[in-house]
């Protein structure tokens, strides 16, 4: 990222201690900063008629096309923390505040862009903890059918759902009640109730045994039910399919995986209960459900495993 990149990002950082704005935008400039797969989208060239959406906690994007000279930006802020925090660092930059139209919290609808043509969209789709932003991406997808330009640029251009069915002693002791460990014959009883699913997980501090490979599960912008062989790799008992997101900024640009360090978007975990018996050589069936409102959730086939 450009040195102008580096002294915001530390600005945001430096005011972040005072709890100024939001984790959503902390978390985002930090991974921002250390993910070098993104330089080739600060290096598009646009010109002065150029009308751009960046729907991201923090318009980083935005902001560089601003300095390239595009006409307008309409960014998000959840806040008016978000906002005042990123007028500060528009205004810090010699950004022409008439150019740009911050779009508050969920105080607005699609509709609000009238008839306007926009040049570039940049769409987060991605809540912290990991799940789908159902409105947002409902909101993306609007943009791009009804306001992005014939040739226009939308990003990201792909979020494709990962999956990989494991064994995880973590989740095991974090997630299930052992009789050993309270000295009374209770876990058959709590363990019925156990949650299906945890949210907000770093899989690199995760403790885990693949039972298959991570296999791609869909497309979050318009993702189906469907049913996936997966090869079992490892004989072992499943407890778990962890999820994670490749994200594909433009066509023919390097993926970006949500399962690494300095991430912005926190994995997930679908539990079995009871684990699953898996055999080396076996196929296992991963189910995606989804509900009416677009909102998903995994679960293994205990009768094909």
């Amino acid at each position: 990222m450009s040195a102008i990149g580096r002294e915001y990002i530390a600005y945001a950082r430096q005011l972040s201690t005072n709890g100024c704005f939001s984790k959503a935008i902390d978390v985002y400039l930090s991974a921002f900063d250390k993910c070098p797969e993104l330089k080739p989208i600060f290096e598009l060239e646009f010109r002065d008629t150029i009308n751009v959406i960046d729907l991201c906690p923090f318009p980083i994007f935005g902001l560089m096309m601003l300095k390239r000279g595009i006409k307008s930006l309409f960014c998000y802020a959840k806040t008016e923390y978000d906002k005042n925090f990123t007028e500060t660092v528009l205004k810090a930059n010699d950004i022409d505040m008439d150019r740009v139209t911050f779009l508050i919290a969920e105080d607005w609808t699609p509709e609000c862009f009238k008839d306007d043509k926009i040049h570039a969209i940049f769409c987060n789709i991605l809540d912290l903890g990991g799940d789908l932003d159902i409105r947002y991406k409902d909101i993306a997808l609007f943009l791009k059918n009804n306001h992005l330009v014939q040739g226009g640029l939308f990003m990201p251009s792909s979020v494709t759902l990962v999956g990989q069915i494991v064994y995880s002693p973590w989740l095991e002791a974090n997630n299930r009640v052992d009789d050993k460990n309270v000295g009374y014959q209770v876990a058959k009883h709590i363990n019925k109730y156990q949650v299906s699913q945890n949210f907000g997980l770093d899989l690199t501090l995760v403790d885990y045994t693949p039972i298959t490979d991570p296999v791609a599960l869909g497309d979050g912008f318009k993702l189906n039910a469907d049913v996936i062989n997966v090869p079992i790799k490892n004989d072992g008992d499943a407890n778990a399919i962890l999820c994670w997101y490749n994200i594909e900024l433009m066509d023919n640009l390097e993926e970006v995986s949500t399962k690494r360090l300095y991430t912005y978007v926190d994995s997930l975990a679908f539990l079995a209960n009871p684990s699953i018996p898996m055999v080396k050589g076996n196929t296992a069936n991963i189910l995606v459900c989804v509900d009416n409102d677009g909102s998903f959730k995994l679960m293994i086939d205990t009768e094909t495993a």
